[in-house]
């Protein structure tokens, strides 16, 4: 079967959140398949620019597909402006010096999400706190519902991205990126609220509540979980909308339940009453046991 630049572009998509390098050694194979025009140029740009970046903060590997793609962009505006907006990408994450590319607004903030994440593949939580500040700024000073809805993607992609490695960790403690993470993620909701519609907002609220439960904080989970799945029923979502809602509510609650296993081990190893420690010991058992068969 002979693969098309869509099909190897729909793969990619798929792989590469958990194989970025494997994926990133085969895009000379999405550059040969331009010609057979079932795909967009500009999106095999677009997901050059985010792999190579956001996923692997690889400047040489950017800098040597941003070349291989300028023959299209030769024909191509869009290709143009994501390259553009790329190697404007590589200044933002401190990888070229200069200032980068003059380009509108709502492409500047789209090229810092992609050097937010490139400072997150680092452990750089400052700097990517500093990008998110800037891109605020900027939105803030050009006001425009273009820039504003740029601005909810970035903020939700960093907070997805910070959760995704969070939980990919084993749940190792990372405050700062927690403060982060949580930031972002309510700043996503806060801007889908006024450019999107209500999915974006419902999906924004099971962001948040994903985020929460990464950071070990149950209620916040479940309280966004109530929001998400409330936001499905009042606009009669499909089915898929719901299986998610339910997903984040499934989680929520199995997040506050480990918390509260928690808080009972410590509140027993404070028991000195040799009778009610054997009491408290034995109720614990039985919960442990109800846990382990649901």
């Amino acid at each position: 079967m002979t693969t098309t630049l869509r099909t190897w572009l729909d793969q990619a998509w798929d792989q590469h959140p958990d194989q970025p390098q494997a994926v990133a050694d085969r895009l000379a194979e999405g550059i040969g398949l331009l010609a057979d025009g079932t795909a967009p140029a500009e999106e095999l740009a677009r997901f050059g620019e985010h792999l190579l970046l956001g996923h692997l903060d690889q400047a040489q590997p950017l800098r040597d597909f941003i070349a291989a793609m300028q023959p299209v962009a030769g024909r191509d505006e869009a290709v143009t402006r994501v390259l553009q907006r790329a190697a404007l990408g590589l200044v933002l994450a401190g990888h070229d010096a200069g200032s980068g590319p003059e380009l509108p607004a709502d492409e500047q903030l789209r090229a810092m999400g992609q050097a937010m994440l490139a400072h997150t593949r680092r452990a750089d939580r400052s700097g990517a706190r500093q990008l998110l500040d800037r891109a605020r700024s900027l939105a803030a000073q050009a006001d425009e519902p273009k820039c504003w809805r740029a601005l909810a993607i970035i903020t939700n992609n960093l907070a997805g991205d910070l959760r995704y490695y969070r939980v990919l960790a084993g749940g190792a403690a990372d405050p700062q990126g927690d403060v982060l993470m949580l930031e972002a993620a309510a700043l996503a909701r806060r801007h889908w609220a006024t450019t999107g519609g209500w999915v974006e907002v419902e999906r924004a609220d099971y962001q948040l509540a994903l985020c929460h439960a990464a950071a070990c904080q149950g209620e916040a989970a479940l309280q966004h979980a109530r929001n998400c799945l409330a936001g499905c029923e009042a606009n009669q979502a499909d089915a898929y909308e719901l299986f998610f809602a339910h997903e984040a509510l499934a989680i929520a609650h199995s997040t506050l339940l480990r918390e509260q296993r928690s808080r009972m081990a410590a509140k027993l190893e404070m028991l000195d009453d040799a009778g009610a420690r054997a009491y408290a010991q034995a109720t614990l058992a039985k919960l442990d046991e109800r846990i382990s068969k649901s």
